[in-house]
């Protein structure tokens, strides 16, 4: 995914996938699982693992910092036959323009603050 700098955002577009990166360090594989969760909706393992090509017990991994960050959530989907099953859904469009303003925000603050009490010793 390559390394993002405040620079670098400066030179060219910002994306989604840039802002997760930098803002939360998930790898490519998380970014795009929250991404395709967010577009698509709930989806279980087998259907992600199917999707990325990949074995459940790799999405699963990847899915835990997107869970433990609440981008996503673990939901319990009503069958017609038998029990419900678990699938992962990822929060709506404005809770994740929230979650990005106070993160981006509460970091801005702390770098000016920072900045303003710079000392070299």
């Amino acid at each position: 995914m390559g390394v993002y700098t405040i620079r670098s955002f400066h030179k060219k577009s910002l994306t989604l996938k840039a802002l997760l990166h930098c803002c939360y360090g998930f790898s490519k594989i998380s970014v795009e699982l929250f991404e395709y969760l967010l577009v698509n909706g709930p989806a279980d393992l087998k259907k992600l693992s199917t999707v990325f090509q990949r074995d459940e017990s790799t999405i699963y991994r990847h899915l835990q910092p997107l869970i433990e960050e609440g981008l996503v959530r673990i939901c319990s989907q009503k069958m017609e036959i038998g029990r419900p099953r678990n699938v992962y859904c990822a929060i709506t469009k404005s809770e994740l323009v929230k979650k990005l303003k106070r993160l981006t925000e509460d970091w801005y603050k702390r770098v000016m603050k920072f900045i303003e009490n710079l000392e070299f010793k």
